[in-house]
């Protein structure tokens, strides 16, 4: 597969969630949207490894360490201040809100967290990777 190809096919695949996710709102079924996200994602991971003079640096990568890193701390930032935002308006005046605010911040401040403890248990576990391989060249 051609690298053009490969583009037009990636911004199918990320156009498709949006259109999906709109129209699963309007019909009331969000799952709709998750499932077709999730095969988005599998056709990327398949078709990746089949393009042609793929052009793979350690430029290209440091460049997408960083924009990885930028995006967890603002997706990670974000869902704790609106959690912890969304807590605060259900709490300041509990008789004139329903507990959808509440209930919505604890979600979000959730996620956050666990987003948080999936990242240190795949820090850890890349770190003893890293440190074992490189142990082992140096033998």
């Amino acid at each position: 597969m051609k690298q053009n190809l490969f583009r037009k096919l990636l911004l199918l695949i990320v156009i498709s969630p949006i259109v999906a996710l709109s129209f699963s709102v309007w019909m009331g079924k969000p799952i709709l949207a998750l499932g077709i996200l999730f095969s988005g994602a599998a056709a990327i991971y398949l078709s990746k490894n089949k393009i042609e003079n793929l052009k793979d640096d350690s430029r290209i990568h440091q460049i997408s360490q960083q924009a990885s890193w930028i995006t967890f701390l603002i997706t990670v930032l974000g869902f704790a201040f609106g959690g912890a935002a969304f807590i605060a308006i259900g709490n300041l005046h509990p008789e004139n809100i329903n507990q959808t605010y509440i209930d919505l911040g604890l979600w979000m401040a959730y996620v956050s967290q666990g987003v948080l403890v999936i990242y240190t248990l795949l820090y850890i576990y890349y770190n003893r990777e890293y440190d074992t391989k490189e142990y082992m060249r140096q033998r």
